[in-house]
């Protein structure tokens, strides 16, 4: 195992911190590691019987529209769950059924984890959204996205990893049920994180 000998905060905001840690390795070396802290996050697939719901956003620092699933950072307080039906409603406007699927690290120098959510049920509402969130709701079938992810035209790691992970749950052109509770799990633990921001 890798021992911390030293760790030093060169930056912080509500969002990130950077660290740099002096490490001691397992054959005694030492060496620098530049590590980020940042909060936990969720992203939500949601589905009809026929169709996903997703979002154009245009996103800072690019200023390009990208085709993304709702998601978010999970707030001081709330469970990824509570996080999921918020970000849902919040930039969809929907109000769903959510099933929890997995989790996973997106960066190797970060123990920030990203929570996935598959929401059925699906009932329309209006979308309550932040002033630096402008996105408009977009309903595709699972083959048209599905053919865009395999050709390369989506670009949010975030969305890919949800659409690779929940590809099997997807409306097929054969008749569709929503997964059962026994196949994917349902809750999570409170997170101590910090304001919402996207991803």
């Amino acid at each position: 195992m890798w021992k911390v000998k030293s760790s030093k905060l060169h930056y912080s905001s509500p969002f990130l911190q950077v660290f740099e840690d002096k490490l001691i390795l397992p054959n005694g070396e030492q060496t620098i590691f530049s590590r980020l802290d940042m909060p936990n996050f969720v992203t939500v697939l949601p589905v009809t019987s026929t169709k996903i719901i997703m979002i154009h956003n245009i996103r800072y620092p690019t200023n390009q529209r990208f085709l993304e699933l709702p998601s978010g950072i999970i707030q001081k307080g709330e469970t990824p769950s509570q996080c999921a039906k918020r970000e849902l409603r919040e930039e969809t406007g929907y109000h769903a059924k959510l099933s929890y699927v997995t989790w996973y690290h997106p960066s190797s120098r970060s123990h920030q984890k990203a929570h996935i959510f598959l929401a059925t049920s699906l009932l329309k509402g209006p979308p309550d959204r932040d002033q630096t969130e402008h996105q408009q709701v977009v309903t595709i079938t699972p083959q048209q996205i599905l053919n865009k992810m395999d050709q390369g035209k989506l670009r949010h790691a975030p969305t890919i990893v949800a659409l690779s992970v929940c590809r099997k749950f997807l409306p097929s052109q054969t008749e569709w049920k929503p997964p059962s509770n026994s196949s994917i799990k349902t809750t999570e633990k409170p997170q101590k994180v910090l304001k919402s921001q996207q991803f």
